[in-house]
C-alpha cells in the first residue's frame, strides 16, 4: 500500500493528465456516436418517407416536409438543395471564390459588390472562417431556412451559443444568401404635373422590403418627399390594407430632398416581413412637399404609386 502511495505522489501530475486525456476522448467518442446516430437516424427518414436518398456533403437535410405548408419535399427540390450544399462545401474548404461565384448577379450588387466583401462579412462574420456543419429545411417555395453550427469534430468543442441561421434563396441554380430573399423590377410609376416618381427596384428580406425609387423633378421648386416629422407619414400597404412604415430613422432631409430641374436616386427600406402570400398594393408619401423652400401646410401632398 505504501509503494502505492508513493508511486502515486511521485507521478501525480502523470497520472491525472492522462486521466484527463482519456476524459477528453470518452467525451469526442460520445459526440461523434451522437452525430453518427443522427444522421444515421435522417437518412432512415429520409428514405422511409420517399423510397430514394439524395446524397448530401456537408449538410443534413432536417425533415421531408415544407416547415410554412407541411407538403412533402419534391425529388426536385431535394436535388436543387444541393446547390447550397456545394456552397458551403466550398465555405469549409476555404475556396472564398468559388463559394462567390454561386451567388446571383442580385445578391453580389444588393450586399457584395466584391469577393473581399464577401469574405469579410459572410465568411468571415457568419461563418468565422471556419468549418461548419450546416442542417437545412425548406421554410416555403425556393426559401431554405438554414441552421449553421460548429463544426465539433474539427474544433473538439461543442457549443450551442455559436449556432446561426440564414435564410438562402435558390435561384436559377445560384443563392441570396444571408435572409435576402431576391429583387423585381416593377416598373411603375405615378406623375403630378411636373414631378415623377417612378419604382426602379424592389429587393425583398425576410425582414423588410427595400424600394430604390428614381425622381425627377422638372419643376422649378426644390421637393422634399417627407418631412421626417413623423414615423407613419411614409409607408407602403398591402392587398390587406396592413400598412408597414419606413425606416426613417435611416434617412434624413438631404437624402428626401430633389431640387428644382433635377433627378435623383434613393433607396428606401419597409419594416414589411416577408410572406408568400404578401401582395404590396401601394406605395405611399402622405407627406410630400411640393415647395420645399416654402414648407408650408398648404403645400403637403398626398403622393401614392400603384405596385
Amino acid at each position: 500500500m505504501y509503494k502505492l502511495i508513493r508511486f502515486y505522489n511521485q507521478n501525480r501530475k502523470a497520472i491525472w493528465k492522462m486521466i484527463g486525456i482519456i476524459i477528453v476522448i470518452i467525451i469526442i467518442l460520445q459526440l461523434l456516436n451522437y452525430a453518427q446516430k443522427q444522421k444515421a437516424e435522417n437518412q432512415k427518414s429520409f428514405i422511409n418517407n420517399t423510397g430514394e436518398s439524395v446524397q448530401y456533403n456537408y449538410l443534413d437535410l432536417s425533415t421531408n416536409k415544407s416547415v410554412l405548408s407541411g407538403e412533402e419535399i419534391s425529388r426536385q427540390k431535394k436535388d436543387s438543395i444541393k446547390i447550397i450544399d456545394e456552397f458551403f462545401a466550398y465555405c469549409n474548404e476555404q475556396k472564398i471564390q468559388e463559394a462567390y461565384d454561386l451567388l446571383t448577379e442580385e445578391c453580389k450588387e444588393e450586399m457584395y459588390s466584391s469577393i473581399e466583401i464577401f469574405d469579410e462579412m459572410y465568411y468571415q462574420k457568419v461563418l468565422n472562417g471556419k468549418k461548419k456543419n450546416i442542417s437545412v429545411e425548406n421554410w416555403t417555395g425556393n426559401i431554405y431556412k438554414v441552421t449553421i453550427n460548429d463544426n465539433f469534430i474539427a474544433t473538439g468543442e461543442y457549443s450551442e451559443k455559436n449556432k446561426m441561421q440564414d435564410y438562402i434563396t435558390i435561384k436559377d441554380n445560384k443563392l441570396n444568401i444571408n435572409s435576402y430573399i431576391g429583387r423585381v423590377m416593377p416598373e411603375r410609376e405615378k406623375r403630378i404635373g411636373d414631378i415623377t416618381i417612378k419604382i426602379i427596384r424592389e429587393d425583398t428580406y425576410m425582414d423588410y422590403i427595400a424600394y430604390t425609387f428614381e425622381i425627377t423633378n422638372n419643376s422649378q421648386k426644390a421637393i422634399l418627399l417627407d418631412s421626417l416629422e413623423n414615423i407613419d407619414t411614409m409607408y407602403i400597404k398591402d392587398s390587406n390594407e396592413k400598412k408597414d412604415t419606413a425606416y426613417s430613422h435611416e434617412l434624413s432631409s438631404d437624402n428626401l430632398l430633389v431640387d428644382e430641374g433635377s433627378q435623383k436616386q434613393i433607396t428606401i427600406k419597409y419594416y414589411s416581413k416577408f410572406s408568400s402570400t404578401k401582395r404590396i398594393k401601394k406605395i405611399v408619401f402622405s407627406r410630400f412637399i411640393l415647395d420645399y423652400d416654402e414648407n408650408l401646410n398648404s403645400n403637403y401632398r398626398t403622393f401614392e404609386i400603384e405596385r
